[in-house]
């Protein structure tokens, strides 16, 4: 506790003096307390209550931005390899390359393909597109034919998103009698799809690999440093959002 004697009411350096408390220029409060007659010094008792609740207001604000500032960094960091389900790559009965990000998803399918992994190779997607008056998957038919995969080992499925993904490969697996599959999809949406893929082919024997093409723009470690990543990865969690409430596919759990 400081003691200052009270200046009159003219003073520059009090604001709003009477007898009584009032509060000085600079934040303090002062306790005023009458030592004579009238218009004589008073003695100003000051109390540091008002700072000391200023400062408190503020390590409370820093903290508050230091643990934002921590949760940030963990999700940031841990949701890339979260999303991105580890590679597992084995000789297969089928090569199934999921619609989408168009020509890497087929350009590694085919090259799976043409390592000897598989005798058939399947793409997702095959839904007449007007602005480009054709399906992708038929694009990247034509794409497999030129690099060297006959066209008696391709195969194309209709289909508008990975929900029907699943339900066709399914139909096709079991039409066709295939007990091993390796999905070709982009890294973040490894494991939705595959969580899709398990749900309808559950109980049927098939086996499930998966591979991501190698992308060096968006990487499970890095994508949150450009903002097409933040883009991709949002508009996937909403995605397992929705999958979640409409199927009650629990990608978290695959």
């Amino acid at each position: 506790m400081s003691v200052n004697v009270c200046k009159p009411v003219t003073s520059k350096r009090f604001v709003g003096v009477a007898l009584g408390r009032y509060e000085r220029a600079d934040g303090l409060s002062v306790s005023c307390i009458r030592c004579g007659q009238e218009g004589e010094a008073l003695l100003a008792v000051t109390e540091p209550g008002k700072r000391r609740k200023k400062q408190q207001q503020l390590y409370r604000f820093c903290f508050v931005i230091a643990l934002f500032v921590i949760l940030f960094a963990l999700f940031v960091t841990q949701i890339g390899p979260w999303l991105a389900l580890p590679a597992h790559i084995q000789p297969v009965d089928a090569i199934v390359v999921l619609g989408g990000e168009h020509p890497s998803r087929i350009q590694h399918g085919i090259d799976l393909y043409k390592q000897n992994l598989a005798g058939e190779l399947w793409h997702t997607g095959d839904v007449f597109i007007p602005q480009i008056k054709d399906s992708y998957a038929r694009i990247a038919s034509r794409l497999a034919t030129r690099r060297g995969v006959p066209q008696r080992a391709i195969h194309l499925l209709s289909t508008t998103n990975t929900w029907e993904d699943g339900q066709e490969i399914a139909v096709l697996a079991q039409a066709r009698n295939i007990n091993s599959i390796l999905v070709v999809t982009s890294w973040y949406h490894s494991r939705r799809a595959l969580c899709v893929i398990q749900s309808h082919l559950a109980g049927s024997g098939v086996a499930i690999y998966h591979a991501s093409p190698p992308t060096a723009t968006y990487t499970p470690e890095t994508w949150w440093f450009r903002g097409g990543g933040w883009f991709l990865v949002g508009r996937e969690l909403a995605a397992m959002a929705q999958y979640w409430q409409r199927y009650d596919v629990r990608s978290w759990s695959c």
